[in-house]
């Protein structure tokens, strides 16, 4: 990319906030500039089509069409456009298949600014970046051989990004209103997914749900976190 010219990025989230958020520190910096904002993977890909966009800074967990499959067919019809994954949750599947579709960086939404400014830098100049607070993690299971590459997408086979994001806070102790509060979703959206989660992976209690996560790989047993709530 020229240095000269400023960096065009695509923000795709389907949180207001977050990107309203994002508009406001980017556009505090003279190398970047925001081309266009869109709420899910749908408007991404459309805007792809007639557009070329430098760098593309994607949630992979929105409704509808999801955040690997977006990144994955933006990458494919444009093979030079980076994308920088900013994600709720690090678990080590979500990271490893966001860069397996194409993703050239991973941030976690709790980064200081500076690091999210950093990665964009670091990403648009064509490097790797990969949050401190996944890749310690990450590093330290493959030196385990506890990672398995070969195993199915960021949740498991049958949850959505969402729901897999919902079965880990409660596996760590969160109750669902805290769950609800972490992801910046409604109480009765967060039980929904719970419920749904539970339904899908044949679980009645929360205990069962966190025991199956383990199962699943969506959690660590060296995880520290307080007993699972079994709440409402």
């Amino acid at each position: 990319m020229e240095e000269s010219r400023k960096v065009g990025v695509l923000l795709v989230d389907d949180h207001d906030v977050v990107r309203a958020g994002i508009r406001a520190l980017i556009e505090r910096h003279e190398d970047f500039r925001v081309v266009a904002e869109v709420s899910n993977g749908t408007a991404a890909i459309e805007f792809c089509k007639e557009n070329h966009p430098d760098l593309a800074v994607v949630d992979i967990s929105m409704p509808g069409l999801g955040g690997i499959d977006t990144i994955r067919d933006i990458t494919r019809r444009s093979p030079k456009l980076r994308v920088l994954v900013l994600s709720m949750m690090a678990d080590d599947r979500s990271v490893l298949h966001s860069f397996r579709a194409g993703a050239r960086g991973f941030v976690v939404k709790s980064a200081h600014p500076g690091d999210l400014m950093e990665a964009l830098r670091t990403v648009s100049r064509g490097g790797i970046w990969l949050s401190p607070d996944a890749s310690g993690h990450l590093m330290l299971r493959i030196q385990r051989g506890q990672l398995d590459e070969s195993g199915p997408g960021p949740a498991a086979p049958n949850l959505s990004n969402r729901e897999a994001q919902v079965v880990q806070l409660i596996g760590r102790g969160l109750s669902t209103k805290e769950v609800a509060q972490r992801l910046a979703l409604s109480h009765e959206t967060a039980r929904s997914y719970r419920k749904a989660a539970m339904k899908k992976l044949g679980v009645s209690n929360a205990a069962e749900l966190t025991v199956k996560a383990y199962k699943l790989g969506l959690l660590d047993w060296s995880d520290d976190g307080d007993q699972p709530k079994d709440d409402d």
